[in-house]
């Protein structure tokens, strides 16, 4: 038999457990300048240590994915699909094709899938499908799923639960739910704690930002789009960790509480950014910014000793090194990043009808192996998207 928390008791260990965020001082905040970009290295001049490629396989039509986020486990590389069917594609470490999760309503199966996580404790995938997460093995076969309080958008695992990104403005106002950002929970799903206000989170939110990265064993960074306040999840307690400065060209979005008012500021606003996303490894930081009204944005990589910053804009030669897009995710202190044949078709058709000859084929590069190069060399319109992983050293 199903347990069943009565609301009132709900209610009262909600209002009982203090939110367990603390404000640290000023002084402790690590604050990430961009307002003064002049001396900004290139992309090219990034210390590199080394580079990954791991073709996805692509051997039947169940093995194609619509590539929506990635994740690394243990023994396996997770793909949610993002439009075909909403479900998760499993490889093993070196990409070969393992299977997809069912698609479904049933015991198992995936309606759409929100995120995924991988449980370091259980050895677990964790998928999030609107009110539940459903948990497998790493090899993708059904354990058990369980219902959560609150809607959510996106989640991680941590050692002793949860931390759900919810949909707490759908709560009504004397809900100790309402404009709530994140929820913590044990591994029952029952709330531990109620972190971070933020009173039009829903608007902020693009459904390949990813507002969770595991840093070291149970820390968790939270990146939240339009906040510039990054935070750190650690022994229990969040805090704030990192502050982005980048005044002279941030969007004010106060006042502007409706999704109406959101959207029609960032429709008039062609030259204000707002914080897109945040990455780090052990030696560099990486900060996306997102202008508004627009597809351009401004990455940039900022190493961690020397604070010196380069932009994410590559000016090597076409021939030397494949075009990159924003790194998707952080892997073992690699910056992950996908090439999509896709992508690259589109590139060329768009520069051929205007008379500019193109190639993505790599001939010579002091970058990449002769076996990286053929894998990137021979890849199909119809294969599955490339992982391109690359990892820098500290200037000094």
């Amino acid at each position: 038999m199903k347990k069943i928390i009565p609301i009132l008791l709900l209610c009262l260990i909600l209002f009982s457990c203090s939110s367990s965020i603390n404000n640290k001082s000023n002084e402790n905040i690590d604050i990430i300048n961009l307002t003064d970009l002049k001396n900004v290295f290139h992309w090219d001049s990034l210390p590199f240590d080394s580079v990954k490629v791991i073709k996805l396989e692509t051997s039947t039509d169940d093995s194609y994915i619509d590539f929506g986020r990635v994740l690394f486990g243990k023994h396996c590389i997770y793909v949610t699909e993002r439009k075909q069917s909403g479900t998760v594609a499993i490889f093993d470490i070196n990409g070969k094709f393992l299977k997809k999760l069912n698609k479904g309503n049933g015991p198992g199966e995936i309606s759409y899938a929100y995120a995924v996580d991988f449980d370091n404790e259980t050895n677990q995938l964790v998928v999030l499908q609107d009110n539940k997460i459903i948990k497998y093995d790493e090899y993708g076969n059904f354990i058990e799923d369980k219902q959560i309080i609150s809607p959510s958008i996106d989640f991680t695992c941590i050692p002793d639960g949860y931390l759900f990104y919810s949909l707490g403005t759908l709560f009504n106002s004397e809900s100790p739910l309402y404009q709530k950002a994140i929820i913590r929970t044990d591994k029952d799903c029952y709330i531990i704690s109620t972190d971070i206000y933020d009173d039009n989170n829903r608007l902020k939110f693009s459904a390949d930002y990813r507002l969770f990265q595991k840093i070291n064993d149970g820390e968790v960074l939270i990146s939240i789009p339009y906040n510039d306040t990054i935070f750190i999840y650690k022994n229990n307690t969040i805090t704030p960790y990192a502050f982005l400065d980048y005044t002279p060209t941030k969007l004010d979005i106060s006042n502007h509480n409706t999704l109406q008012s959101f959207e029609e500021l960032v429709s008039s606003s062609t030259k204000n950014y707002y914080n897109g996303g945040y990455l780090e490894t052990n030696n560099f930081k990486y900060v996306f910014l997102q202008k508004c009204g627009s597809s351009d944005s401004e990455g940039y990589f900022i190493d961690k000793n020397s604070n010196e910053i380069y932009d994410d804009y590559i000016f090597v030669p076409m021939d030397e090194f494949p075009t990159l897009g924003i790194p998707l995710t952080v892997y073992q202190n690699y910056f992950v990043y996908l090439i999509n044949p896709v992508d690259d078709l589109v590139v060329s058709e768009f520069l051929s009808k205007r008379g500019i000859p193109y190639s993505s084929k790599i001939t010579k590069t002091k970058y990449l192996t002769q076996e990286q190069i053929d894998i990137l060399n021979n890849v199909e319109d119809e294969d599955n998207p490339i992982l391109f992983l690359v990892k820098f050293k500290n200037s000094i």
